[in-house]
């Protein structure tokens, strides 16, 4: 069997059981859930039925989904006779479905085309009119597979007001996204003409074995809104529909004017933004009267910046915030839990917003950093962005899995250089953070300092930078450390660690939110229990040196086999240290001789750097000289 086939036979057989059980829930009570599940269970084999040539099941279903759809938009009451017919309708799919397994090249026999014609014309007219004519007739033969739907939509010409850029993202478990695919194109035939498309006909009817695609974009030209497009492209498996308006009207609303003026006022919503992250998200209490004191403060500035400015400059979601703000605090004396979580919901809306309207255009440049062309990007944006509206260069390595020796002098060179012109150069290293490239980089901090931060608008507020928590021997203060253990224990040695003068302790008990928290911040020493109940404490260990192998991290166990204690030296353990402690010496000395190995790595990493780079300029030098 072909496995375009056996796919669609597998993606059947899921469908056609999760339909049965939300027809077996609205048998039991209704829930407009399922209806609205079956719905999209209908439309799913309506459009896998007709791409694979199945033509009388798609028929069939087609008219299921128009049912369905009466229901979920109450024209019909779902009574028994509905419930009843809904069922049959879904028996007979299944039937013609197992009757295709082992004859899948072969014709519906006449008596199963029959039954699926007297079920779609009961749908028909249960929905108030008659099927229409030669309807039933039409499903006997099957449709051809390779109809050129995407090239006839390419080719069809009309009258459009509006023109549309659309993306769809599916999910990763979609079984058949050919049909998928089928369904979305098939679904805007008649809504329209296609002015661009990453898909082909190729990619829905090519051969099956090929690579799915994660996702398609397109262009639309139609006269829908774009509220109304959203039907067309949420199918099953459809993860993310985005849909933009491309008409000059919208662009020119969305655009953003790029005079001084305009770039001080997003400057001093920044600086705003800036000050009020720690009255929201701080570790100290704030009252509700000094949070909404700063409120009216910043709004008063940033009405001020505002006031002249060209219309459509100021993004509507800045007034918005504020007052929304003031209205939650309106009265309050104390910042209570729920509107707190309202506030950063808010607040961190509004950086994203912000940020995406100055993102590459002022005060922010971006370039992504990229195998191979690292150093080529990086130079010709340096050298070509408007320097007298750019405040900062930020170079996102999440991307990265390398970074050489001249990457790092190119690196260097840019951010000396723009720093000469006041503009600032920061790393955004991911999150979770490329933990390669940033202990590359703190290996180099002796020659040059630069700012890590996990997203870009942490970059944007010079905020959680993870610049500067690197030391050399003795100077504890500047380590990062995660403890994990029962959460006594681990509030005890944290008190132990910071009483020996290390300030960047983290106690965990929980060892999943200890590994999240690893993934998006440097930790340069771990201490790890070895018998927690939640997880095995080897696999911990082989988890953060799998995700940063850089990072020291010292074991505790207090009932261990031998087997284990080597176990945790086989997986790249740095140290191990036994309970019930001797005396806090144990721990705080265990924590010292890994920020020396720690040290030593970085003194290996840094002079391999700048031995080969001073050797790379020497060569160079000499055949300049030659020449």
């Amino acid at each position: 069997m072909d496995s375009m086939y056996a796919t669609y036979f597998e993606e059947m057989d899921e469908l056609l059981q999760r339909a049965e059980d939300c027809l077996i829930r609205l048998e039991s009570g209704r829930e407009a859930g399922d209806i609205h599940e079956l719905f999209r269970i209908a439309h799913s084999i309506k459009g896998s039925s007709q791409m694979i040539g199945y033509e009388p099941i798609g028929a069939l279903t087609h008219r299921l989904e128009d049912l369905l759809d009466s229901i979920r938009k109450e024209r019909i009451r779902l009574d028994g006779e509905v419930l009843r017919l809904c069922f049959d309708a879904l028996d007979h799919v299944k039937a013609m479905t197992e009757s295709k397994k082992f004859r899948f090249d072969e014709d519906f026999d006449r008596d199963a085309i029959a039954e699926a014609d007297r079920l779609g014309g009961e749908i028909a007219r249960l929905l108030g009119r008659q099927p229409e004519p030669g309807e039933g007739e039409g499903s006997r033969e099957a449709a051809p597979a390779g109809d050129g739907i995407v090239s006839a939509l390419k080719a069809a010409r009309g009258a459009a007001d509006r023109r549309y850029y659309i993306s769809v993202r599916f999910s990763d478990d979609a079984p058949m996204l050919q049909a998928v695919l089928y369904m979305i194109f098939h679904n805007i035939r008649e809504i329209g003409a296609l002015e661009y498309s990453t898909v082909s006909d190729e990619d829905i009817f090519g051969a099956s074995d090929a690579q799915p695609a994660s996702s398609c974009a397109m262009i639309l030209n139609t006269e829908l809104d774009a509220s109304e497009l959203y039907p067309y492209f949420d199918v099953l498996y459809a993860e993310r529909v985005e849909i933009v308006d491309l008409s000059d009207e919208a662009l020119r609303e969305r655009s953003v004017p790029r005079d001084r003026r305009c770039q001080a006022f997003f400057e001093t919503v920044l600086d705003g933004l800036r000050k009020l992250r720690p009255l929201l998200f701080g570790g100290e209490k704030t009252s509700a009267a000094k949070l909404a004191e700063a409120l009216r403060e910043q709004s008063a500035r940033v009405a001020d910046e505002a006031a002249g400015l060209p219309p459509g400059a100021v993004p509507p979601a800045i007034g918005r915030f504020y007052e929304r703000c003031l209205l939650l605090l309106d009265g309050s004396a104390k910042l209570r839990k729920e509107p707190a979580e309202h506030l950063r919901r808010e607040y961190t809306r509004l950086l994203e917003t912000v940020y995406g309207h100055v993102r590459g255009r002022m005060i922010f440049q971006i370039v992504k950093a990229r195998d191979r062309l690292f150093r080529k990007r990086l130079g010709e944006t340096a050298e070509r962005m408007d320097r007298s509206k750019i405040r900062a260069l930020l170079v996102d390595v999440s991307g990265l899995s390398a970074m050489d020796e001249d990457d790092l002098a190119e690196l260097i060179a840019v951010k000396r250089n723009l720093g000469g012109a006041g503009i600032a150069v920061g790393i955004v290293a991911g999150r979770p953070m490329n933990k390669r490239i940033v202990n590359v980089l703190e290996a180099i901090r002796p020659v040059e300092s630069f700012d890590v931060y996990s997203t870009e608008p942490e970059a944007a507020l010079g905020d959680q930078r993870e610049s500067g928590r690197s030391g050399r021997n003795g100077d504890m203060d500047h380590y990062n450390i995660m403890i994990l253990d029962a959460a006594e224990a681990s509030a005890s040695l944290k008190k132990t660690l910071e009483s020996a003068g290390f300030r960047g302790v983290d106690a965990f008990a929980d060892p999943e939110r200890a590994m999240a928290a690893f993934r998006d911040k440097k930790y340069h020493i771990v201490l790890a229990d070895m018998d927690l109940p939640e997880m095995d404490g080897l696999k911990f260990l082989a988890r953060v040196r799998q995700y940063d192998p850089m990072a020291q991290v010292v074991m505790m166990t207090a009932d261990a086999s031998l087997d284990r204690v080597l176990g945790c030296l086989e997986l790249g353990a740095g140290d191990c240290v036994l309970k019930p402690f001797g005396s806090e010496r144990d721990v705080t000395e265990a924590v010292a001789r890994s920020a020396i190995r720690l040290e030593r790595w970085k003194d290996i990493i840094r002079d391999t750097v700048l031995r080969r780079h001073e050797a790379a300029t020497g060569d160079r030098e000499g055949t300049e000289r030659n020449t």
